[in-house]
């Protein structure tokens, strides 16, 4: 009977571990700080071609001047000359104006990365966590709140799942929503609802 006794006790010590350590691994956990800087989130992405160089560039309101080369990858041939293609990716730096852009060398050839659409074929499957929340900002207009709410991820094998949030600014409300992305994109895209709700009007 003792014998039994301890039997059974271990059995469900056992059970009782591995639940605890299955809640553990289902739990979602907070978006880290950097994933709200945009930038940061573009080094780690991985090309869905063998570029020879590409690199990250910040352009303002005057293209005749070459912009701000944020970061690169790869080795820029002596030869290659770039300009300041313009364009509407990651508009922002308000109240003033500036933009994003990719200029790369591939196959000997300069060519350019200028808008939302051509940045998501440049990422082409997803490799990273990084590049799950690029792509449901880029599609769909949300980004991490600094609140576990509207900011979070739960990451298996070749999956994410993801909470990020759509801001109204006036009133201004914070809704959540849940992506499932495997490495083609964006499987499932629910509303959790709305997480924050204010009668004032954010003036940007």
């Amino acid at each position: 009977m003792k014998t039994l006794f301890i039997l059974i006790s271990g059995m469900l010590c056992c059970q009782l571990q591995a639940m605890s350590q299955s809640h553990k691994q289902n739990t979602y956990k907070q978006l880290p700080k950097i994933y709200r800087d945009r930038d940061s989130l573009v080094r780690s992405v991985v090309a869905d071609k063998n570029y020879t160089y590409w690199e990250y560039v910040e352009g303002g309101i005057d293209t005749t001047k070459e912009g701000y080369v944020i970061f690169s990858k790869g080795k820029r041939p002596d030869s290659v000359k770039f300009k300041d293609p313009g364009g509407s990716l990651f508009i922002g730096c308000l109240p003033a104006f500036c933009y994003k852009y990719i200029a790369y060398v591939y196959n000997g050839k300069v060519g350019y990365i200028i808008s939302n659409e051509q940045f998501i074929e440049f990422m082409g499957d997803i490799d990273n966590l990084q590049e799950a929340v690029l792509l449901a900002e880029l599609k769909t207009g949300v980004y991490p709140d600094q609140s576990k709410k509207g900011g979070a991820y739960l990451q298996a094998k070749g999956l994410y799942e993801i909470i990020l949030t759509k801001e109204t600014l006036c009133p201004n409300t914070k809704e959540a929503f849940h992506f499932t992305i495997d490495t083609k994109g964006i499987v499932k895209k629910v509303s959790k609802g709305i997480y924050f709700k204010s009668p004032a009007c954010i003036v940007i």
